[in-house]
């Protein structure tokens, strides 16, 4: 239930924020959520993947870049073009390569909506310096807000994530079991110290 309140809370600003302010003027508040969110919040649609608040996040900012943003955007070249193609070059021969490529493959789509559609997205709508500015302030604000956070989890053993439903972060899973058979600080403890 917190996963979906969180997530409405989201398609509300920047909604909001884009039809007020505009589209680029967006971009910093969409920064700050995406950092701000961890991967616990999610909503599993049954055998298909799993919804993210930062997946969400991306899918508004592709929708809201198509009918609001495109329009007023760059037209120079995507920065950092070829890398990127080398990147996603690599991240295919990986896929290959893999023990598992059908699991592979479907990482590989993950990562590249999650990282380089955002990429393209912000690459193309900044115009200013002082977006850039501000997102980068958005980065740093989102973080400080984790670190806030991170104090009693640290010092107390509280932790936010205890209120999420519980995500296995495990590319085979094999771990699963013995992580939710502890509790998550029981888990990394035993794993610390057998490394």
């Amino acid at each position: 239930a917190i996963v979906l309140i969180i997530d409405a809370l989201v398609i509300a600003l920047l909604l909001g924020s884009a039809l007020l302010k505009g589209f680029e003027r967006t971009l910093p508040l969409a920064a700050f959520l995406l950092i701000l969110f961890p991967v616990e919040s999610q909503v599993s649609l049954a055998g298909l993947f799993d919804l993210t608040t930062q997946r969400l996040i991306v899918v508004l900012l592709v929708i809201l870049y198509v009918l609001l943003g495109a329009g007023g955007g760059t037209s120079r070249p995507l920065p950092l073009k070829g890398l990127v193609l080398l990147l996603i070059v690599w991240m295919l021969l990986s896929t290959a390569n893999s023990a598992v490529p059908m699991i592979s493959f479907k990482a590989v789509l993950s990562q590249l909506f999650d990282f380089f559609v955002p990429f393209y997205i912000f690459a193309k709508s900044i115009t200013k310096s002082e977006t850039v500015k501000k997102i980068l302030f958005a980065f740093v604000a989102a973080m400080f807000v984790l670190s806030v956070c991170g104090l009693p989890e640290a010092y107390r053993g509280w932790s936010l994530l205890d209120y999420f439903p519980a995500v296995n972060h495990h590319f085979s899973g094999i771990e699963a079991e013995e992580y939710e058979a502890g509790g998550r600080m029981d888990f990394v403890l035993q794993r610390g110290l057998q490394m």
